[in-house]
């Protein structure tokens, strides 16, 4: 099912061994995305090996120091899509395929979602190498997105959390993270959880 992570400005992200842990019951690719000093999104996905996520996630998060940026962080479990670097999380908000299956970019949003979206799954089906939440993203969210004030509104997640029935959370260039209902921020480290598969 997957899981969705975030670590809202302030807050230290997962210790490593959350992280590994996160990969290994979730071990179907991963990714992030952390706010620019310009206002935007980076988005960095793809990583199909601990290995190779842990490497790059460290340059990162030493870098541009990750405690004083809002970074969301996703380990998947395939449900629509196939098993490809081009279905891990995070996504921009796009209605354009190409856009989404980006292995890095910046943006003015990044998303992570954890379930499975029934609505977008008969779309997810037709299309090469896309996932449901892509096809939601596509079809349904970046159409929300053009609406002033939209990210703001809070109208807005209870309308997403009721379409997808699931868990999301989306994150702005100013390093701001709204999400839907069901995440769980853990006692310890005050970073917000999908699941307990962490």
């Amino acid at each position: 099912m997957c899981i969705a992570i975030y670590s809202p400005i302030g807050t230290e992200t997962p210790k490593e061994s959350y992280l590994r842990t996160s990969f290994t019951n979730n071990p179907d690719g991963a990714g992030f995305a952390f706010n620019t000093d310009d206002g935007r999104v980076k988005i960095i996905k793809g990583f199909m090996t601990w290995e190779s996520f842990i490497e790059t996630y460290n340059k990162y998060k030493i870098q541009y120091d990750f405690k004083n940026r809002g970074v969301l962080i996703h380990f998947r479990i395939t449900t629509h899509g196939g098993t490809v670097p081009e279905c891990t999380h995070p996504f921009p908000i796009s209605s354009d395929a190409g856009t989404l299956q980006k292995l890095s970019q910046t943006s003015e949003y990044a998303v992570i979602h954890n379930g499975i979206i029934s609505l977008a799954g008969t779309e997810a089906h037709k299309l090469n190498h896309m996932s449901d939440t892509m096809a939601n993203i596509s079809k349904y969210l970046s159409k929300m997105a053009t609406y002033p004030d939209w990210f703001s509104n809070p109208v807005t997640f209870e309308l997403i959390y009721d379409m997808i029935d699931s868990k999301m959370a989306i994150l702005r260039g100013d390093g701001t993270i709204k999400a839907t209902y069901g995440f769980t921020e853990d006692a310890e480290d005050h970073n917000f959880y999908s699941n307990n598969t962490y």
